[in-house]
């Protein structure tokens, strides 16, 4: 049978929201516990008491900043680079039998400049297209035809450069994505390769959005 301390560290774990609020120490135990107090006693099926949810919220508490405190201290963070790009553009569109030749004409025709921005990626059923408002009517024209299932504009990158370390930092991303979730500021799109992401979001959030990682991943 699970135990308090299990189930109320189970709870935290599943709601990104709880764990980052009880990382940065900015919640009540007592209420929350109350809030937690019901669920875990029907799973239990038996009674708990208000000091074990406390006792246990605070304990994980702790863990947390540990972890936290180890995370921030991580000489990969050091060499994390960040930049912002703006005037950006986000097509998605259907995959079909023609959009592989479309998608060649477009990196022909959008990519000859090493600077520019153009990152294309494929899934099972769609295509998404990030590229420079500059290429906008380029790219329209190529995909004419095809079915375009979202067409954004007024877009930036925040761009985060690392080394390979990265891939061997547990939480790396989803802090990332944490800390900006945590500002309000929406995710339209995260492109990932070996040693950089791109993460894009509205013109209105991208200084917002490179301030905010900026002070939480380089201090």
């Amino acid at each position: 049978m699970p135990t308090v301390a299990f189930l109320v560290e189970k709870y935290v774990r599943e709601n990104n929201v709880l764990r980052f609020c009880l990382e940065k120490d900015i919640i009540s135990f007592h209420r929350l516990a109350k809030y937690l107090r019901q669920p875990i006693e029907k799973e239990l099926n038996k009674e708990v008491s208000q000091a074990a949810l406390v006792m246990a919220l605070s304990r994980i508490r702790d863990k947390l900043i540990v972890k936290n405190s180890n995370f921030q201290s991580s000489p990969s963070l050091k060499n994390i680079e960040i930049s912002l790009r703006s005037d950006i553009i986000c097509i998605d569109l259907a995959k079909t039998s023609t959009t592989f030749k479309a998608i060649l004409e477009i990196q022909r025709r959008c990519a000859a400049d090493p600077a520019d921005v153009l990152s294309i990626t494929q899934s099972t059923n769609e295509i998404s297209i990030i590229a420079q408002a500059k290429y906008f009517k380029t790219i329209s024209n190529i995909l004419k035809n095809e079915k375009k299932l979202n067409v954004q504009t007024n877009l930036s990158l925040v761009i985060l450069k690392f080394g390979k370390e990265i891939l061997y930092q547990p939480g790396f991303f989803d802090r990332v994505i944490s800390e900006l979730a945590w500002e309000n500021i929406n995710i339209y799109q995260l492109v990932s390769t070996l040693r950089e992401l791109l993460i894009v979001v509205s013109e209105n959030d991208s200084a917002k959005a490179y301030s905010t990682l900026f002070r939480k991943l380089k201090k």
